[in-house]
């Protein structure tokens, strides 16, 4: 009832294939690939230890720093020889298909995106090494590096909701539109008496200005109670961000959104941009009044009784361009994650040597 239609933009002749007919290579990462890097990575040493296999594995002459590291580059590279050839063939498909032109730009979003990969592979790579490490026993292990995969492939990235309630709370979109009504509520109670008289079509009586005037304060003050909510919105979303930045999983997104220029990233800077574009279509309205001698020039935001009336081209009125992040944004964001991810790779990496070196064979 009151249905009217639906549009499918994927271009599917049924629209509810496109839940399943999408490769989703992020998902495919985030998931899939991240828990074959532990599959791989689990056992390596706890292996080793429960075949007593080991004592002779150290006996030779590269330091355990190098088998470690050896065991690590070859469970990134075998995790990568099993998604690469799927995100080349991806690509050739898309750029064959005629939906995507091949650009500098492109590739180097491409390639961003298999460098983050690399890492995001790493990182759970590690982990995997961490649980090996730990214990004598692989079954120990697996249930350690299953662990670590439902805690932050799982649990982390599905409880911001939670984090964000906990950390950075703000108010129901309810209590804001309660501050709007109250806020009317105090400017008509202070409003000139006939603020809200129409008195016939002259646009120069008196109570037409008092109306405009009331008007535009009501929209003044209602625009600032919900940017300050917006505002706060933004602010969770943020902070959540600083804390699920330590799932490996999180990271990936945050890097791949970085990458690609994309998702929150994206929209902030088209929220920003259209701010920008509010004052200069309002700038051009006035202007545009402004230049009409039968206009009182009284503005009224939600009504024309008191402006122009006269008709304006299309073409003339400034418009709202989407504008990309430019380069140096992108790379800007991608460092920040960049950082934080070969840091967290490195650190757990470390912990992983350090315990391994510290194993006594005997």
């Amino acid at each position: 009832w009151n249905v009217f239609g639906f549009e499918n933009k994927g271009g599917s002749t049924n629209p509810f294939l496109v839940m399943f007919d999408e490769l989703n290579w992020a998902f495919i990462v985030a998931l899939i690939a991240s828990f074959i890097a532990l599959i791989f990575t689990f056992d390596a040493v706890s292996g080793e230890k429960e075949t007593k296999t080991l004592a002779l594995t150290l006996s030779s002459p590269f330091s355990r720093g190098t088998l470690l590291a050896g065991k690590f580059a070859s469970a990134v590279i075998t995790v990568l020889s099993l998604i690469v050839p799927g995100m080349i063939l991806s690509t050739l498909i898309i750029l064959l298909s005629g939906r995507v032109i091949l650009t500098a730009t492109f590739a180097l979003e491409v390639a961003g995106f298999v460098v983050v990969t690399i890492l995001m592979v790493g990182i759970m790579a590690a982990f995997g090494l961490l649980s090996s490490v730990l214990t004598r026993n692989s079954n120990v292990s697996l249930l350690i590096a299953l662990s670590f995969w439902l805690v932050f492939v799982v649990a982390i990235p599905n409880s911001s909701l939670f984090i964000a309630k906990s950390i950075s709370p703000i108010e129901h979109a309810e209590a804001v539109q309660n501050k709007v009504d109250r806020a009317f509520e105090d400017l008509d109670k202070n409003a000139p008496k006939g603020s809200w008289m129409m008195n016939g079509s002259n646009p120069f009586q008196p109570q037409h200005r008092l109306r405009a005037d009331l008007q535009t304060k009501r929209s003044t003050v209602e625009k600032q109670i919900r940017d300050a909510y917006y505002s706060a919105m933004f602010r969770q979303f943020d902070r959540t961000r600083l804390v699920t930045i330590i799932s490996p999983v999180s990271l990936f997104e945050y890097l791949s959104e970085a990458v690609v220029g994309g998702g929150y990233l994206r929209f902030r800077k088209a929220w920003d941009d259209m701010h920008v574009y509010q004052g200069q279509f309002l700038n051009f309205f006035l202007a545009f009044d402004a230049a009409d001698k039968d206009s009182p020039h009284w503005y009224n935001p939600n009504e024309d009784v008191s402006t122009t009336r006269k008709p304006v081209a299309f073409e003339k009125m400034p418009q709202f361009m989407e504008k990309p992040m430019s380069f140096v944004e992108r790379v800007a964001s991608v460092l920040r994650y960049l950082i934080i991810g070969v840091f967290y790779a490195c650190a757990v990496f470390l912990l992983t040597y350090v315990l391994f070196v510290r194993y006594d064979v005997r």
